[in-house]
Formats: C-alpha cells, structure tokens, sequence
C-alpha cells in the first residue's frame, strides 16, 4: 500500500508577526493559527490552504490574493483590505464580513456557515449569501430606550401645550407625496371653477372655503386625522378613547378675510369674547387642536396668529386683547403640524397673495364631550368596518352614551 503524502506544513502559530511585508510571497498550506497579522501586506501572494483560524487580520492587506481552500474561520475579515481576493472553496465560518465589498473578489463553493454581514456587504453580482450559510445581522434596537425616548417626547409636547406656549410645532411632519395628494384631492372641488366668475367687489367672505367631509373623500385624511406621535400625546392630555369632532380643511383664497380672535373650546354659543371660560388647565383638557399646513404658511397669504401662553388666560379674547399680546405667526412651510390647546388665542391672516391657502384643522375631545360635527356619517360603512382601530375610537365607535334604558 501506497504511503499518503503529508503536506509540507509550516507553522508560525501565535506569532506576532505585526507590520511584516510579504508582497508577492507563496505561503502555501502554511499555518497562522491565533497569530497577529496587524498591518501586514500580503497583497499579489499565494495562500492557497493557509490556516488563518483565529488570527488578528486588522488591515492585513489580502489585495489580489489567491486564499483558495484557505481558512480563515472566527477571523474579522471586515477589519481587513479585501479586493480581487479568491474565496473559492475556502472555509469562513463564523468570519466578520460586514461592510465588505466582494463584488470583485471569488467567492464559489465558500463555506459561510454563520459568518456575519449586514447591509452594507457588497456581494458579487447574483451572489446569495444566504444558502451558502452566511447571516445577515441588523443592528439591534433597544426597544426598552426608544419607548423611554418617546414617551420622554410626548410628556415634553404635552407640558408645552397644557402649560407652556400653548402649541407645538413639528416641520416636514407629513412629507411632500402626501400634501401633494392632500392638496389634489382639495383642489377638485368645483368652488374654485365659480370664484373665477366672481366679481371683483364680492364680499369677502366668499373667498373662505371650507370642505367638510374629508375622511370620506381620500385615504390620505384618514392617515392625516391620526398620526400616532399626536394620538399618543393626546391620549396623554385628553385621557383615553378621545374623540374627534372635526377634521376639514380650511381654504383661503386670493382676497380671503382673516378671522377674529378666536378660541377653538368652549364653543362660541357658550362664551362671548371678552367673557371669562368656566374650564382651564388644572386638570385635564376638554379640547386639543392640530393645523396642517398644505401649502406654505406666510404673511402674504394669511398665515395663522397665535398668543403664547394665552391657554392660561381662561378668556374668550376681544381684538384689542390679541392686539394688546404679543403674538406669533406661524410663518412655515408646507408638511408642517402644528399641536395647540384649545384654549390658547389665535387667528388667520388675511390673504393678499394671488394664490390660495390650505389648511387642514381637526379637533380632539375626551369621549363625553359633544363633538361639532358627527363624522362618522361621512364614512359609508364599508370603509369604516375596514379602518384601524383607532380611527373607528375618533368617530366615537362603540361608545356607550348616551343610552336608552328603562
């Protein structure tokens, strides 16, 4: 019987071997088990069944490498300089390779069994890491902090609507796809056809529009009615299964007077301006505000005014209250959402541009308080048995009261 020929194996295990330069060396079935290659270049050399397992590989150069049936198993290969480097047939297990570019090395018949990449790995072309065994790992989130951070975000919204400045503004909050949806879908309106036939001396409350019936025209106001930063915060101050009691949009156009003075609750047959409110803050509220704002909110055309810390005046305020206040207007671009008390004093502007201004306003309630409007009328039921949750909570389904019983 024939003897088996042994490789002619040469061991340089556990060396250190740190900033070495064996450019264009053959290291054929050599042995650097649990060495320290730091910074060593072997860039152009033949390392065809070289056993690397285990070793310190951080920026050893492997440019242009023939590492055919290498091994080179529990090493951070993504520490390493990999480029034109040939894989074929070598074993990686358990091998770092995140943030690799391999799209120009070979990699066929590679063992990958567990090696790690991430989303950054560049393989070659039709390359499946997966079924050679590789895993793809995603950076963990602590789920545990991120809630902290959110539930810190809505406590601070919360304090600055209940007892700071009233409001609270978030630009670029819906992006520019949705607006521009938003706005399409408000633009149909035939109103805009019968301002052009107008006469120029009509009053100027012909050029206000309001369009009532949102969530039952275009999904896109179904998703703006309840975005889940707004519903938490809320949630927070209006206790739960809060309700909405109006969602429209508000549609200034060329010409357009601004309001006066106004707050938004208690309703106007309940207070008259200049009258003190019989709610306040002490507690809890009984009305939260939103205003998106779908085209760019400015001066020109009538953008919304408003009195910091008015919502702990507890007044319905006369025009030389507002006057007598300094006042800010919320000169922003389209996509922002601004979060306001009830309470808190505000008006628009009037528009003296040329072009038309859109804002859409919604309206949030604790679930006993009557809402303006019954929106779930606008809804026909197939779409309403279809929607979420938390909008069938905001058209007051399933509450209980009032009741008949005898």
């Amino acid at each position: 019987m024939s003897k088996i020929k042994k490789k002619n194996i040469k061991y340089y295990n556990y060396k250190n071997l740190k900033n070495r330069n064996f450019i264009k060396q053959n290291f054929q079935n050599y042995s650097f088990r649990k060495s320290n290659l730091e910074d060593v270049n072997f860039s152009f050399s033949n390392l065809e069944g070289v056993d690397f397992w285990g070793a310190n590989l951080k920026n050893t150069n492997f440019s242009n490498c023939n590492l055919k049936t290498s091994i080179l198993t529990d090493t951070q290969l993504n520490q390493s300089i990999i480029n034109k480097t040939n894989f074929i047939n070598a074993n990686l297990s358990h091998a770092n390779l995140k943030n690799l570019d391999l799209r120009n090395s070979k990699i066929n018949l590679t063992n990958l069994r567990e090696a790690t990449y991430n989303k950054k790995t560049k393989w070659p072309k039709n390359f499946n890491p997966v079924r050679h065994g590789a895993i793809l790992q995603v950076k963990k989130i602590n789920i545990k902090k991120t809630q902290n951070k959110v539930k810190t975000k809505i406590i601070k919204i919360a304090k600055e609507i209940k007892y700071g400045k009233g409001y609270y503004v978030i630009e670029n909050f819906f992006n520019k796809h949705q607006i521009a949806r938003a706005k399409k879908n408000l633009l149909k309106d035939n109103y805009f056809h019968c301002l052009k036939n107008k006469v120029k001396h009509s009053d100027k409350r012909n050029y206000q529009k309001w369009i009532w019936n949102l969530i039952g025209r275009d999904k896109i106001f179904r998703d703006m009615i309840q975005p889940k930063l707004v519903m938490q915060v809320f949630e927070y101050l209006l206790g739960k299964n809060f309700i909405c009691g109006l969602f429209s949009a508000n549609i200034l156009s060329p010409g357009a007077r601004g309001q006066s003075p106004h707050i938004d609750y208690p309703y106007l047959n309940m207070v008259l301006p200049g009258e003190k409110t019989p709610v306040d803050n002490k507690k809890f509220l009984l009305n939260c505000q939103t205003l998106i704002m779908v085209d760019d909110f400015n001066d020109l055309n009538g953008a919304t005014q408003i009195v910091p810390g008015s919502q702990n005046f507890y007044k319905y305020p006369l025009l030389k209250d507002f006057k007598s206040k300094k006042n800010i207007h919320l000169n922003y671009s389209k996509g922002t959402l601004v979060i306001f008390n009830g309470l808190t004093w505000h008006k628009s502007g009037s528009n003296y541009s040329y072009k038309s201004r859109i804002g859409i306003l919604g309206q949030y309630l604790p679930y006993f308080i009557k809402p303006m409007l019954n929106l779930r009328a606008n809804l026909n039921y197939k779409v309403l048995n279809k929607s979420s949750e938390r909008l069938k909570q905001l058209l007051g389904v399933g509450l209980s009261n009032p009741e008949i019983r005898f």
